[in-house]
């Protein structure tokens, strides 16, 4: 696997990961930083290289356990560049990954889903492993 960008996880942050070769995203973990921009800033710039990327489907999983509301800001800001993406005619497929028994964690998939113009797979952890 070519990582393009890999970040571990830790208690309050998530693993962060982007495969150019594959044009695979991952953002797995509770995500409640002190500081969002140290820890998803380069993340978001790299992000921004796969508009250039040779293919042209991307391929997005999130899995939270936690998320603030600052990292929600973020993660608006990530969608925002996927519709971009969209509009240059990539296909971007994210699967929202929630624990069955979170159901805020599901409610946040589906609110993103309704006011995005993403394709959104809300999938619960018990029909798919993560």
């Amino acid at each position: 696997m070519s990582v393009y960008f890999y970040r571990e996880g830790q208690t309050d942050e998530p693993e962060l990961l982007i495969d150019q070769e594959k044009c695979y995203i991952k953002i797995d973990g509770s995500s409640y930083p002190e500081d969002v921009i140290e820890v998803y800033g380069d993340f978001l710039l790299d992000l921004a290289h796969l508009k250039v990327a040779p293919s042209d489907e991307f391929t997005c999983d999130f899995r939270f356990d936690i998320l603030s509301s600052t990292s929600m800001r973020i993660l608006h800001e990530i969608f925002t560049l996927f519709e971009d993406f969209l509009e240059m005619g990539k296909v971007v497929t994210i699967n929202w990954y929630y624990d069955p028994d979170d159901e805020d964690m599901r409610d946040v998939g589906h609110t993103f889903s309704e006011i995005l113009n993403l394709k959104f797979n809300i999938i619960s952890l018990r029909k798919k492993h993560y």
